[in-house]
């Protein structure tokens, strides 16, 4: 049987908590630094460098694919490209700590992982495979 509308009015206030907390989430999510220098993704402009780096930092990223496949939509709507992958890169290298060695593997990694379990296969502006941008 389907529920009736009084029975989501009585989960009224479980709501009201969840609103309050979203609210409260939302607060703390920056909408640019505070100095200015924030800015929008150059590969993916809905998206703002600050926005990233605080995903990075407080959503558990462990591997860059973290951030395409699993706290972005980047991957899901065909966003992801070579120079996209660099862009994002630099800005979880920077927010993890990772080397250069690091970010260049973790890149490669996604890469490869985007081709072996997903079929998509990037390509530079001029058709080459985005690995051999390096």
């Amino acid at each position: 049987m389907r529920p009736s509308f009084f029975t989501f009015l009585s989960r009224g206030r479980r709501a009201c908590v969840l609103a309050a907390l979203s609210a409260s989430l939302l607060a703390s999510t920056p909408t640019a630094h505070a100095d200015g220098d924030d800015a929008p993704l150059a590969a993916a402009p809905d998206y703002s460098r600050a926005e990233v780096d605080y995903l990075v930092r407080t959503e558990h990223v462990a591997h860059l694919s973290d951030v395409f496949l699993r706290r972005t939509s980047l991957a899901f709507t065909g966003a992801v490209s070579g120079p996209l992958v660099h862009e994002i890169g630099e800005i979880t290298a920077n927010a993890l700590g990772w080397s250069p060695n690091r970010r260049s593997e973790e890149e490669d990694a996604f890469i490869a992982e985007l081709a072996a379990a997903h079929r998509v296969h990037l390509v530079s502006g001029d058709g080459s495979e985005a690995a051999a941008l390096r």
